[in-house]
């Protein structure tokens, strides 16, 4: 599927009538014979017409119909130069073709006729009036050279479709390359961003001018072969670029003449009406006046129908107003300027030549070229600071990155040689692609719609349309000159003084938004109906959980030295097992540690003390410890504890509290006792013991909030933990409503870890793995707070009497351009990603081969598994709404294809993420967050059964090879339910379901 998502929309036939009725109208009232108000009649009817194309909701402002809804917005080429020759001109007698201007009435054809009709046709379809008596010089005295060189039709079609296919390749490659770079977000002076600002420029001006000219050619060459016209009734569509010394001369002489002519009418009539001299500056001032605010008019308006959801109505008016305003502004000011020039020279000419002073050739020429390279410099810079206004809003609203149709560049491999090129980029360069991504979903935040105040009904939902305010990020890059291997803090670490949960970088609480599991049941179509206190049973169930025991004993290999130090027994070769199974296992998706410093430095140090005291005995035992548990399940079962080997919920017990008893007694407020900390929750997360995973994860975003502040630089290291730190208190807070730390108020002042390039490839695949997932932690945290986040529209809520059904109703309101750009970003994040962690985008023939259980994979599959399973969990959640609009619209004859393929894809895209998870493949102990696992099954679990509770109605979204699900399903229940009360309830709950 591609990234555009298909739109909530019923297209209606009055929608869809005024695009049919424009071009009728517009025939019609030239066709016609002429009658008392006839152009006043058909002008009103043809500008309402207009208007009803300009608000119909169809095409849809949504994925791959909104280029659609834009381009038919295109048609005021013709319909201003309708109204125009019918209000201020007699058709009939005012216009006639050149080549029939010697014959009896100017060829003017009779009612009635076919004639006339055909005659009708070409003058509407004209909008610079090639061949016509009112069309521009420059156009017409083109024409008759085409005519005299007697172009042949077979070489016309082929230098068209050449051009055609030159202008497609170009906008193919400006698509290519504008969705891989980074969009300034406003005007600043600096070099760098002057360049970017240029560039971007660039890119929109090539896309507008080959749009333009592949539209053009391709209509030519359809018209000419097909009979229609002649080569020559097909001058060039813009002039020479050569001419583009002056500002005056780009619009006039290069750019193309489709609103001269209505322009000119206009301006001519205000001129006569005001009485204002013919020829005089005022005169000239009004023309281009006149021209540039119909231009910004219909600029306006082509745009307005697809801003909703990227930029306000206000700053699109302001930024299109600016920019056309200012061309009539800076012509006048060049002409006085060069007409001040050109009295001055020839005041000096005459001058000299009374003097008998001759400059020689060499000195003309040089002068000429001077003259030139001024004028070309001059417009460069004027339009480079000008066109601002203009590209940005449409930067904004991502034209320059609609995909076309077929993408030659893409065909011949050029976007997988870009992206192979991600294989040797250092971290930095890394860091900065993932920044750039950051910055674009930043924007997106400013241009998400607020939710409306109303709360309309299931019944009445698909009648209304969302109301669309911009609401305002606060997320600001870290500046480059701080990217270096320390950081400055000072004046940096000053947290948001948003409420929290107002910033978009905070972390998303589950009980704030409404993808997390258990708020599923609040759907009309679940049979289980649990209260609003009640959807908080997985942390009533958390606190409540038996904590682990306290005991010190050995494993079962050392069980007979129970009552003696018996870690001074565990030889090099444990020691050297277990470290190396940690790092093989649990370092690669946390980088808590560094591999190298804690050989050299902390089990050094600890075998020194013999692991009786110390902040390095405390890191060295936990790692030991967390060995301890890649080793039991990797089949080495002699360290179970003596307690119970069967049970793995003991295993490393030992190790871990010798640890915490050392930590109790060692522990400060440094990085160091943030790592132990840090290893402490993993330990628990392990054990799915959440609530004190979560404890030893608070405790070490507090330690980092406090030491913050104190740091006059930030090593990178204690940016990675910052970081590691972050993701784990959010995968914690993303499932169950413990308190947050607010460690996220700085996630826009600590720079992403810029740990120094290693010479293994394997440490940096992990710090690859270890960035992607940041950015896509950040990326989820923002689909689930500004796409399905409760507390904001809690108080609205309460006027409902009932949150469930405002919230289960606000399911179908996300805005269209906001699921199509998330569903982009995320597609950009994947692209983003290096050779080595490259996969292939979502398809719906994507295979599952589902594994035996318990069949581990390589450090790298698990890594890539991971990324895969995130991505798919990010998509399922972005198409949600497409579950519930097809579980609770009704029948399916309802459901448009887009629905139901958006359907699909949610419950196919879970069911993948599940399956990449690692949950058939590794212990419940070795995966990554395995709580999360087992949480993102149960949503998915939960709405398939909503779904077969449906019927046929809905089974057009189930996946296929549900088989995988059930397994999934029967080993959560073995091996995950028994060790966590809230998947115990989660799958009871599913039980009662089915």
């Amino acid at each position: 599927m591609s990234s555009a998502s298909p739109p909530l929309y019923f297209p209606e036939c009055l929608d869809i009538l005024p695009f049919i009725a424009l071009p009728v109208l517009v025939l019609l009232s030239f066709a016609s014979p002429p009658f008392p108000g006839r152009g006043r009649i058909f002008a009103a009817l043809i500008i309402f017409t207009n208007y009803k194309t300009t608000v119909s909701h169809w095409p849809p402002n949504a994925g791959s119909t909104r280029p659609m809804r834009y381009g038919l917005t295109g048609s005021w080429i013709f319909v201003l130069p309708a109204v125009e020759r019918l209000l201020l001109h007699q058709p009939e007698r005012d216009f006639w073709r050149l080549d029939e201007e010697k014959k009896p009435r100017h060829g003017r054809p009779r009612e009635w006729t076919w004639d006339k009709l055909r005659w009708a046709a070409a003058l509407v379809t004209t909008p610079r009036g090639v061949g016509w008596n009112f069309g521009s010089r420059k156009v017409n005295a083109a024409r008759q050279a085409m005519r005299r060189n007697k172009v042949a039709r077979v070489r016309f079609l082929a230098a068209k479709l050449v051009r055609a296919m030159l202008a497609y390749l170009a906008l193919d490659a400006v698509v290519l390359f504008a969705s891989n770079t980074e969009a300034p977000r406003e005007w600043a002076w600096d070099t760098k961003s002057l360049a970017r600002i240029s560039f971007q420029e660039f890119f929109m001006g090539t896309t507008v001018f080959s749009t333009m000219t592949l539209q053009f050619e391709i209509t030519a060459a359809i018209s000419v072969g097909l009979g229609l016209s002649r080569p020559e009734d097909w001058p060039p569509l813009f002039g020479s670029i050569l001419d583009c010394y002056k500002v005056a001369n780009v619009w006039g002489t290069f750019w193309h003449g489709y609103i001269r002519q209505p322009a000119l009418g206009f301006s001519r009539a205000m001129i006569d009406f005001f009485g204002i001299p013919k020829g005089s500056t005022m005169a000239y001032l009004a023309h281009l006046t006149t021209a540039f605010l119909i231009s910004a008019f219909f600029h306006i308006l082509s745009l307005f129908v697809v801003c909703p959801g990227y930029i306000s109505p206000k700053t699109l008016i302001l930024d299109m107003t600016r920019f056309f305003m200012m061309q009539p502004l800076g012509t006048i000011v060049e002409t006085l300027v060069l007409q001040h020039c050109h009295e001055h020279a020839s005041t000096r000419k005459l001058v000299t030549m009374k003097q008998g002073i001759r400059y020689p050739q060499t000195y003309q020429r040089l002068s000429s070229v001077t003259n030139y390279a001024i004028g070309y410099l001059w417009v460069v810079l004027w339009f480079t600071f000008t066109r601002w206004w203009f590209f940005r809003d449409f930067i904004a609203i991502g034209v320059v990155e609609w995909p076309l149709p077929f993408s030659f560049w893409n065909a011949i491999g050029v976007q997988d040689l870009m992206q192979s090129e991600w294989k040797n980029l250092s971290l930095v360069e890394l860091t900065a692609a993932l920044n750039r991504m950051e910055r674009k979903i930043d924007d997106l935040t400013d241009r998400i719609p607020q939710t409306q105040s109303s709360v309309p009904t299931i019944e009445t939902v698909s009648s209304l349309a969302p109301s669309l305010q911009p609401v305002r990020g606060n997320l600001d890059s870290f500046p480059s000159e701080m990217r270096s291997p320390s950081f400055s803090m000072q004046n940096y670490f000053v947290p948001s003084t948003s409420e929290f949960l107002q910033h978009p970088g905070e972390l998303s609480l589950a009980g704030r938004h409404s993808t997390a599991p258990e708020h599923l049941l609040l759907w009309p179509c679940s049979l289980v109906k649990p209260s609003e206190a009640e959807l908080s049973y997985p942390m009533h169930l958390e606190i409540k959980q038996p904590r682990l025991l306290k005991t010190k004993k050995p494993p079962v290999f050392l069980s007979s030295r129970a009552d003696e130090n018996w870690l001074s027994h565990l030889s090099l070769h444990q020691l050297r097992q277990l470290t190396q199974l940690y790092f093989s296992h649990f370092h690669p998706p946390y980088l808590i540690v560094d591999e190298s410093s804690f050989h050299t430095h902390h089990l050094a140090t600890a075998l020194r003390d013999e692991f009786r005291h110390g902040i390095d005995s405390t890191i060295s035992l936990l790692v030991l410890s967390l060995g301890a548990i890649a080793a039991y399940h990797t089949g080495d079962k002699e360290w179970a504890q003596p307690e119970n080997r069967d049970d793995p919920s003991l295993v490393g017990l030992g190790l871990f509290n010798l640890a915490c008893e050392i930590f109790e007694k060692e522990e400060t407020v440094d990085w160091t006792s943030v790592q132990c900390l840090l290893l402490m929750g993993v330990f628990y997360g392990s054990k799915l013991k959440i609530y004190e995973s979560w404890k030893a994860i608070h405790r070490a975003c507090c330690t980092i909030l406090i030491l913050l502040p104190l740091q006059t630089a930030l090593e990178p290291h204690q940016c990675q933990l910052y970081w590691v730190a972050y993701l784990h208190e959010s995968q914690i807070l993303a499932e169950f409503d413990f308190p947050p730390s607010g460690l996220g108020v700085y996630a826009s002042s600590v720079p992403l870890p810029l740990v120094p390039d290693s010479s293994q490839d394997a440490h940096q695949e992990y710090q690859f793995f270890f960035l992607a997932h940041i950015a896509m932690r950040r990326l989820l945290n923002r689909i689930l707070f500004h796409l399905f986040n409760r507390k904001k529209d809690e108080d609205r809520s309460s006027h409902t009497g009932s949150p469930s059904a405002y919230e289960s109703n606000n399911l179908l309101f996300p805005s269209h351009s906001v699921i199509s750009e998330l569903d982009r970003q995320l597609e950009e994040w994947r692209a983003c990603l290096p050779a080595a962690l490259q996969f292939p985008p979502y398809s719906e023939s994507q295979e599952k081969d589902a594994p035996e259980p318990y069949q581990p994979r390589d450090i790298h599959k698990r890594l890539l598994g991971h990324l895969m399973a995130r991505y798919f969990a990010a998509k399922s959640i972005i198409h949600r709404p497409f579950v519930y609009r097809a579980l609770h619209h009704g029948p399916a004859s309802f459901l448009t294809e887009g629905d139901k393929l958006g359907a699909r894809v949610a419950l196919d895209s879970a069911s993948l993420s599940v399956l990449y998870s690692g949950l058939l493949h590794e212990p419940m102990a070795l995966l990554l967050h395995p709580i999360n696992s087992c949480r993102t099954f149960y949503a998915l679990a939960l709405q398939l059964a909503f779904v077969h509770g449906a019927g046929e109605a809905c089974s057009f979204a189930l996946p296929a090879d549900l088989e995988i699900i059930q397994q999934v399903q029967d080993l959560v229940t073995t091996d995950a339910a028994p060790l966590s009360p809230t998947v115990s309830r989660d799958m009871d709950i599913l039980r009662s379901l089915i």
